[in-house]
C-alpha cells in the first residue's frame, strides 16, 4: 500500500488517534499498583506471663510500700519471717525524709507479727528507710546485713464521710451539715425525710451514721437480719443535688453543705442523707441523719427521773406544750409527756445500763 504524505488529511488523522491511544495506555498504566501482600497468618503463640517474684529466703525484707492503716498513712515493711517483738526497733530502723532530715516517730509491730508500720508521714513525699543488720526474726536469725530502701508514698486515697450525727440544724444561725473530705471536689447528695410515724421504726434500725449498702437502704433487695423497716419504706426523697468541696490536695478538710436555705429541707423534722462521690458507682454510701427543728433540748437524769427543759434555737425563750417521747433500743416509746409552761417536763423513767 502506497504511504500517504504526512501533509495529507488522513495522515494527521492516524497520528492523533496513534498519540491519543499512548496516552490512554499511559494513563491506565499510571492507575496501576502492585497488589496488597497477602495479610500474615494470625500467630497462636500466647504472651508471656511474668512470673511472680520470689519469696526471699531465710529471714528478710520481703515488701515495702505506704498504706492507709486505721485511718492513718504509714511506711508498712513486711518480713518472710515473724519479728522477735522485744527488740528496739526505733533504734533499729530510722526513717528520712526527702532533704535526708530525721523524721521522728515510732515503729508499730502489727498482730501477724510480720508487718512494721511507722505512721508519721505524709502524702506524695519520697522517704528513705534504713534498716540496721542487727534486725532480728523471733528464731534469732538476723538480716545479717544493713538494706537502705527507698519509698514514695504518693496521694491519699479519696474519701468523704459526714463529720457528725444527729446534728440539729435550725432555720437560721447554722452553716449546714458538716463533711470531711480528703480528695474529693463533688459528692452528690440525696436527702430523704423521714415520715413523722415512722420515727420508730427509723431510729430500730438507725442509729448511726457511716456506710451502709443498697441492701440496707433500698426495699426491692429485701432486708435480712435486723429489726424495723428498711429506709425506702418509712422516708421520701426530697431533694438531691451535687455539692463542691473545699480543701487542697492531700488535706483533710472540712466543708459544710449549705442546705439552711434549701426549701425542700426546711420542714421541721428527720431527715437522712445519703452521700457518694461524684463520678463513682460503688454499692456503698456515706449516711447521715439530722434534725430540722427550732426546738433546743436541755435534759438531766436522775436516779428514776428525767427532768427536761425545751426552748426556741432561735430566742432561747421557753416552748411549752411540746411533746415529748422516750424511745427504746427497738424504737418504741416507753414514756411520753408535755412540757408546761417554763417549757419543763418531769419523766418517770429509770435509765438502764444494758
Amino acid at each position: 500500500m502506497p504511504r500517504l504524505p504526512p501533509s495529507s488529511p488522513s495522515a494527521r488523522s492516524a497520528m492523533l488517534r496513534a498519540t491519543l491511544l499512548l496516552l490512554i495506555m499511559a494513563l491506565a498504566a499510571c492507575g496501576k499498583s502492585e497488589a496488597p501482600a497477602p495479610p500474615a497468618p494470625p500467630t497462636t503463640a500466647k504472651p508471656a506471663i511474668k512470673a511472680p517474684p520470689e519469696k526471699p529466703a531465710g529471714f528478710a525484707l520481703e515488701d515495702v510500700k505506704s498504706e492507709m492503716h486505721e485511718g492513718q498513712l504509714a511506711i508498712a515493711l513486711t518480713f518472710t519471717q515473724n519479728l522477735a517483738g522485744a527488740q528496739a526497733f526505733d533504734t533499729l530502723l530510722r526513717v528520712t525524709g526527702p532533704k535526708g532530715e530525721a523524721v521522728t516517730g515510732s515503729w508499730a509491730l502489727d498482730g501477724n507479727g510480720k508487718v512494721l508500720r511507722f505512721p508519721y508521714v505524709e502524702a506524695d513525699k519520697n522517704y528513705t528507710v534504713a534498716l540496721d543488720a542487727g534486725l532480728s526474726a523471733a528464731d534469732g536469725k538476723t538480716l545479717g546485713k544493713k538494706i537502705d530502701k527507698e519509698i514514695y508514698t504518693g496521694p491519699l486515697q479519696p474519701v468523704a464521710g459526714f463529720a457528725s450525727q444527729g446534728s440539729v440544724l435550725p432555720a437560721r444561725g447554722t452553716r449546714g451539715l458538716p463533711v470531711v473530705a480528703v480528695n474529693v471536689r463533688e459528692v452528690d447528695v440525696e436527702f430523704l425525710r423521714v415520715r413523722d410515724k415512722e420515727l420508730s421504726n427509723f431510729f430500730a434500725a438507725y442509729q448511726r451514721s457511716g456506710k451502709r449498702s443498697a441492701w440496707d437502704l433500698d426495699d426491692e433487695r429485701g432486708y435480712w437480719g435486723r429489726k424495723g423497716k428498711p429506709l425506702a419504706a418509712i422516708a421520701d426523697s426530697v431533694y438531691s443535688n451535687r455539692f463542691v468541696l473545699e480543701g487542697k490536695q492531700n488535706q483533710r478538710t472540712l466543708s459544710y453543705l449549705p442546705i439552711q436555705n434549701i426549701s425542700e429541707l426546711s420542714e421541721p423534722g428527720l431527715y437522712f442523707a445519703v452521700m457518694k462521690r461524684a463520678g463513682t458507682f460503688h454499692d456503698q454510701f456515706e449516711t447521715s441523719f439530722f434534725f430540722v427543728s427550732d426546738i433546743g433540748l436541755h435534759t438531766r437524769m436522775y436516779r428514776d427521773k428525767l427532768w427536761l427543759h425545751t426552748a426556741s434555737l432561735k430566742s432561747g425563750d421557753a416552748q411549752s406544750g411540746v411533746d415529748v417521747q422516750i424511745l427504746d433500743s427497738s424504737g418504741d416509746a416507753v414514756a411520753t409527756a408535755k412540757t408546761d409552761g417554763d417549757g419543763n417536763a418531769l419523766i418517770a423513767y429509770e435509765l438502764k445500763s444494758d
